[in-house]
């Protein structure tokens, strides 16, 4: 049974009309088709946070590799309602990839609108999921270098999507692009409460940050045994402050408190770290275009030691993980990635947004807002760019066994 003042949210629910499971706690409920569809999630992480993520809305944007898998896990986990935009049309690079899962040449995709295409399979995994596809791309204000993507989005369009969203997921955009949206969705109605992530997968390399604003508060069982019970935890909440992308690429190791080992593990990190953000200034100042010959190798190698010597890694007392010849010879892989890597960053940021919305933390709870990883060596690194370490805010003293 519900409980008293529920039945407007019953009327609206996905299993209206159907009788609700006795799994009711002081006004949580969910329909009997919920229950058995969603019986592990409540197992694993209780019924107040499954109802969380019920009610919860997400814009996802730019249907990729990783985004594919992105869409795939968050419908697969009972969310309220996903809208996909994407202006572009799907094309058999696309199906080669991890969107490859959503998309079938044989269904008739390529050609199609991909946010469209994507919706019957999205709706397959999970009817009880509100979908919603708009083909359409961005504003030419926010993204000018994007091709194929057909009609263009209004600015009052765009600030609609956002705002009618809890949460904002963006993959494989242009930095300047990313940084636009970040700092935008901060500025909408409710903007202060919205969650804005990003990820991308660039040759052997990949990406993904976390933007949870600036006064994010989660809880984090601690272990807090007694004689009575030696297994007994209590809740810390804490509060963290997430800047925006742009905030976070200007984050610097020059202080004095960082210690050289470090420095060595973030230059280590070049694959998913500085290369893509050194891809991102050549193609905004070349209208988009990729890095394809030697001589923008050589341009693409100056900015990458830039970024460095900005960033405080450079000059470095031991010699870079990298040369310019590994550069150059990444060229004709950068447009490209492999679904390994998307299945990993889509599980990464799709753990990470479902924390995020639960709230129980985001960013390995508050560990980092950066991360980068390396498809050779198969290692992630992830660091606080520009953050503060999360402080605890409150204690609750009831146990949880």
């Amino acid at each position: 049974m519900a409980s008293n003042g529920t039945s407007a949210a019953a009327a609206a629910a996905p299993g209206a009309g159907k009788e609700i499971t006795e799994v009711a706690l002081t006004g949580l409920f969910v329909w009997a088709d919920e229950a058995s569809l969603y019986d592990r999630q409540i197992r694993l992480w209780g019924l107040s946070a499954q109802t969380l993520l019920r009610q919860s809305r997400i814009l996802l944007i730019n249907l990729t590799g990783p985004s594919s898998e992105i869409a795939k896990n968050l419908v697969l986990a009972g969310i309220g309602s996903l809208t996909v935009l994407d202006g572009a049309r799907v094309t058999p690079a696309l199906l080669g990839s991890s969107a490859g899962i959503l998309l079938r040449e044989g269904e008739g995709a390529v050609g199609a609108n991909a946010a469209e295409a994507a919706l019957e399979p999205l709706r397959m995994l999970n009817p009880l999921v509100e979908l919603r596809a708009v083909g359409k791309g961005l504003p030419g204000s926010v993204d000018p270098w994007s091709e194929g993507e057909g009609e263009r989005l209004g600015e009052e369009e765009l600030d609609q999507l956002l705002e009618g969203a809890d949460c904002v997921v963006v993959c494989d955009k242009v930095g300047e692009v990313l940084g636009r949206l970040a700092e935008r969705v901060r500025k909408v109605k409710g903007g202060a409460g919205k969650k804005f992530f990003a990820c991308g997968a660039m040759s052997l390399g990949g990406w993904a940050f976390v933007d949870c604003g600036e006064a994010f508060e989660y809880a984090v069982d601690k272990a807090a045994p007694t004689k009575e019970n030696p297994t007994a935890t209590k809740k810390l909440r804490y509060r963290a402050s997430y800047p925006t992308l742009p905030a976070a690429l200007a984050h610097s190791w020059a202080g004095k408190g960082v210690k050289e080992r470090e420095r060595r593990r973030a230059r280590e990190a070049w694959r998913g770290a500085w290369v893509p953000q050194a891809v991102w200034k050549f193609r905004a100042a070349h209208e988009g275009k990729w890095p394809v010959s030697e001589a923008d190798g050589e341009e693409l190698w100056t900015i990458l030691k830039q970024l460095l010597t900005t960033s405080g890694l450079l000059p470095s007392p031991t010699p870079l993980p990298f040369s310019k010849e590994d550069i150059i010879a990444l060229l004709p892989t950068l447009p490209h990635s492999l679904p390994p890597q998307h299945a990993l960053l889509g599980g990464l940021v799709v753990q990470d947004v479902l924390h995020a919305l639960s709230g129980r933390g985001a960013g390995a709870a508050g560990l980092w807002n950066w991360f980068a990883y390396d498809a050779v060596s198969g290692w992630g690194e992830g660091w606080r760019a520009g953050m503060e370490a999360p402080a605890v805010v409150k204690e609750k003293g009831e146990e949880v066994k």
